[in-house]
């Protein structure tokens, strides 16, 4: 399912005086599985009262006509009390829709936060009301094309290549794979149908194709992405997948290899166009910086554990380490998933740990995740920074009658770099590939 990654910040408008712009960073896509998140966060801004609020959609590559109402209606209520309202570095292929619906009418679409800073500093200076501003901003907009008369972001330079190949894996073709060859093919006809996994492995060998749409109902058991997931040849292939409608995806699995993204039926036809045309965008650009990239979930229970192991050593041992720098970076590894599933899942067989391997050429990140509320992890790395942290742990474990206690001094041993993120229940270790 595509992703929407959200952070509020605030800015001063003008030096020493009081009033504050709230700032709504979006990254990502808002649609269906995601609108909840983007009004939630709108709503908790609202509360604040802020002078103004600007939503940066720069790194926002959909919204679906839910997230537009979401927008109309947060509008709506800052008006009422008297706040400002904009949309901030819209991309083009984003603000057409809002503009159809006739969003660009009532809300101030501004290029940049800078813009919005400075036109906020002269609302303030002239003691201008929201209105006053959206007609300044509409005066504006000479000079812009007819279709799109506002200020929007300009879509990125580097597009899709031309000869970019895209691989349909579906149990037949009908409407829905006519209307992917005429979107995505672009007329080029370098578009490419089939209908069982054996072909798909012997077609992506002839064609290399930067993506593939699979279908579940082909790929039920994820056989497919699994084979191309652990082939360091192919694993940089996007791999969007559909799944049918109603499906728990997040948790239908036990262990499970991961495509890059997913979409759930019912969804909109946009929405698959814009995620696989971002795809397209990224791929080429992940290719000349990674080697591989294989993002893997399991439950915490042994069995599956045992076969997340078997799978992160190989690709440990196949990814240029030494066998010393290999052996380290597995022990790193195992402590981090043992810890995982005891402090993070408390050992509940039914939560899950979640693995991202990302192997570049010259060296290896893994980050393992589980579903656990974090821990004070910055005191327990401070006592690893001395030179006396074994000693040290030692002395308690043998005092105090601790059990445990070398866990993170062993992983900081094993690796090159250790960093913990979120609350601290995520934790990645990097290990250096020598040249």
């Amino acid at each position: 399912m595509p992703n929407l990654q959200i952070r509020i910040r605030e800015r001063e408008i003008l030096s020493g005086r009081p009033e504050r712009l709230a700032v709504l960073e979006c990254a990502g896509f808002i649609d269906a599985g995601n609108y909840a998140a983007f009004e939630k966060a709108l709503e908790r801004i609202g509360k604040r009262q802020p002078f103004a609020v600007a939503v940066e959609m720069t790194a926002v590559e959909y919204i679906n006509s839910t997230g537009i109402s979401i927008v109309i209606r947060t509008h709506g209520e800052a008006s009422r009390r008297n706040a400002h309202f904009l949309l901030v570095g819209v991309r083009r292929s984003v603000a057409l829709s809002m503009h159809l619906l006739g969003v660009t009418r009532i809300v101030p679409f501004v290029r940049d936060l800078e813009s919005a800073r400075t036109l906020l500093a002269d609302a303030l200076g002239a003691g201008l009301t929201p209105e006053q501003v959206r007609e300044r901003v509409a005066k504006t907009e000479e000079g812009e094309e007819e279709a799109i008369r506002i200020p929007v972001r300009s879509e990125e330079k580097e597009r899709r290549p031309s000869e970019a190949a895209v691989l349909l894996l579906v149990p037949k073709a009908n409407r829905f794979t006519s209307i992917l060859r005429r979107r995505l093919a672009r007329g080029n006809g370098n578009f490419h149908l089939v209908t069982d996994v054996d072909q798909a492995i012997a077609r992506h060998d002839e064609i290399h194709p930067d993506l593939v749409v699979v279908d579940d109902r082909v790929d039920p058991s994820g056989e497919f992405v699994t084979k191309m997931k652990i082939d360091k040849g192919k694993s940089l292939t996007s791999i969007v997948k559909i799944y049918g409608r109603s499906r728990d995806v997040k948790r239908s699995a036990d262990f499970r290899i991961w495509e890059n993204d997913y979409l759930v039926d019912p969804f909109e036809m946009m929405e698959l166009f814009h995620l696989a045309e971002t795809e397209l965008r990224r791929v080429p650009k992940d290719r000349r910086a990674i080697l591989q990239q294989v993002r893997f979930q399991f439950r915490s229970q042994e069995a599956l554990v045992e076969r997340a192991g078997d799978l992160a050593r190989n690709l440990i041992e196949q990814s240029g380490l030494d066998e010393s720098a290999g052996t380290a970076l597995f022990a790193a590894y195992k402590e981090a998933v043992d810890n995982g599933i005891r402090h993070g899942n408390k050992g509940s067989p039914d939560r899950f740990m979640d693995v991202n391997y990302v192997l570049e050429s010259r060296k290896i990140t893994i980050s393992v995740e589980d579903e656990g509320k974090g821990f004070d992890y910055e005191y327990y790395l401070s006592r690893t920074h001395s030179q006396e942290a074994f000693e040290l742990a030692k002395r308690r474990i043998l005092q105090e009658g601790r059990r445990g206690g070398l866990g993170i001094l062993l992983m900081r041993k094993c690796t090159d770099r250790l960093e913990y993120r979120g609350p601290g229940n995520v934790v990645v270790l990097e290990k250096s590939i020598p040249g």
